[in-house]
């Protein structure tokens, strides 16, 4: 279910709608919402030996055509130096590391979840 269009709200849900997509695909969830001076990771996950950098997003149908301008090389650079902290202060074992997109899709008709795998 869709909450009201308040911006915290709606982030929020889109996250909780992600981590409950990747459990049910089996993916481990290790951090939501991990925070440094440098950036902000929305998701950290594992799945299998890979570390997923997840970043999420909520549109709606109408701004499709912005969708892949919404992770800009600068955030991808954001995210990749918040995960360096994350690694130094966390003991987790992986052997690749990729930045993915989840973005949720909003329209009269409901919700589409997407998943970009491999965004960078």
């Amino acid at each position: 279910m869709l909450p009201s269009v308040n911006h915290s709200t709606l982030g929020k849900w889109a996250e909780e709608e992600a981590v409950r997509y990747l459990k049910s695909q089996g993916v481990e969830i290790l951090a939501q919402n991990y925070r440094t001076k440098t950036g902000e990771i929305d998701i950290i996950a594992r799945e299998n030996q890979t570390l997923l950098l997840i970043e999420v997003k909520s549109r709606k149908a109408s701004q499709l055509s912005w969708i892949e301008y919404a992770v800009s090389p600068t955030k991808i650079k954001r995210i990749l130096k918040t995960a360096e902290k994350y690694i130094e202060e966390n003991t987790v074992s992986f052997q690749e590391m990729r930045v993915d997109v989840i973005w949720l899709i909003r329209s009269k008709k409901g919700v589409q979840l997407r998943h970009h795998k491999e965004f960078v």
